[in-house]
């Protein structure tokens, strides 16, 4: 399909329609598609990081975005927690943070960030 067919046009649209439902995005926000997962990191480091960040992982995939990261953000701070335990809320280090880096689903190790999980996180965050 060519990527500027009708058919693709209203694919795409259709997609961006769904995630805004499915991820409760404001209808004025714009969502961009990227290349890859390094292209991610890049751009948040770059556009979004001034000073701190705080990447919260369990396996290689996070610890990669880590790494990328902090190679173009020294400020940025890892928060590593093994695959086979329960995040510890209470010490995570949230305050003063640009940014909060959550791997939600690990590849490497098949594990995953339950959506009560980061809701818990998010409530910490506001108390901050």
């Amino acid at each position: 399909m060519n990527h500027r067919s009708p058919e693709f046009m209203a694919l795409c649209e259709n997609t961006v329609s769904l995630l805004k439902e499915k991820l409760d995005i404001p209808a004025t926000y714009t969502v961009f598609f990227t290349s890859s997962a390094t292209e991610c990191w890049e751009i948040i480091a770059q556009s979004i990081i001034s000073e701190k960040s705080l990447h919260i992982f369990n396996g290689a995939f996070g610890e990669k975005w880590f790494d990328y990261t902090h190679r173009l953000v020294p400020g940025a701070q890892a928060f590593p927690f093994d695959a086979e335990s329960k995040l510890d809320l209470k010490n995570l280090p949230l305050k003063n943070q640009d940014v909060i880096c959550l791997t939600q689903n690990e590849t490497s190790n098949g594990t995953g960030l339950n959506e009560s999980i980061i809701a818990s996180i998010k409530e910490k965050i506001q108390e901050h």
